[in-house]
Formats: C-alpha cells, structure tokens, sequence
C-alpha cells in the first residue's frame, strides 16, 4: 500500500469499525472509496451526545444515508473526514452544514446577520 493515508486508516480501530458498519449498509461490500460515494449528508446535529458507528463518543453528529439501500447512520467529525475527501457532493453539503452552524444566515438573502452591516438590501 503507497497511499500513507490508507496505510494509516488500516492501523486504526475505529476506521475498521467505521468501515465494517459502511460495508454492513452498503451495497459495495470491498473496496470503501467506492462505498462511500453510495452516501449522501443529510444533517448535522450538535449538543447532542451520542456514538459514531466506530464506537467513540462524539458531540457533533453528522447524519448520512445510503442513496441505494435507504440506510441511515451517525458519524462524528473525525469519521465525516473519511467520506469528505472522496465524495464531492458530500465535501460541499457538509461545508455548507458547518458553515451555516457558525453564523445565522438570514432567511431572505443568506447573508450572515452576525456580522454588522447591512443584509437584505
């Protein structure tokens, strides 16, 4: 393997259970750069405690479904990481998530009403 970065997913853990509980609710069952793009963001949820599906505690919970088989389960921010970089739609919907929890976006024009200045124009 020359790729360090799945050299080191493979020494770790919690990316095993992640990936085993993936391939579980997939319907790529091998190879999990492919698995992965079968999986859409659905919501982000914070304050909530609750467990990844590798097992760890995690405070931020990101909501991901199967578009194929209809599953649906919880992974925290470290997990998230592993599906951001090969699904771009993900990458995009999950940026916009964080993005949106930092500032409140208006309701007409999006426009961050936590900065000053003025918005709606």
């Amino acid at each position: 393997m020359n790729n360090p970065v799945m050299a080191a997913r493979h020494l770790n853990k919690n990316y095993q259970r992640l990936s085993d509980e993936i391939f579980r609710l997939s319907v790529q069952k091998e190879d999990f750069d492919v698995a992965i793009n079968e999986w859409r963001y659905v919501e982000r949820t914070k304050g909530t405690i609750g467990f990844c599906v590798c097992g760890v505690k995690i405070i931020h919970e990101f909501l991901i479904e199967n578009v194929l088989t209809g599953c649906v389960c919880v992974v925290g921010s470290v997990c998230i990481d592993h599906f951001m970089g090969a699904n771009v739609q993900l990458l995009e919907d999950v940026a916009k998530a964080i993005y949106e929890a930092k500032c409140h976006p208006c309701e007409r024009c999006g426009e961050d009403t936590t900065k000053e200045g003025p918005h709606c124009k």
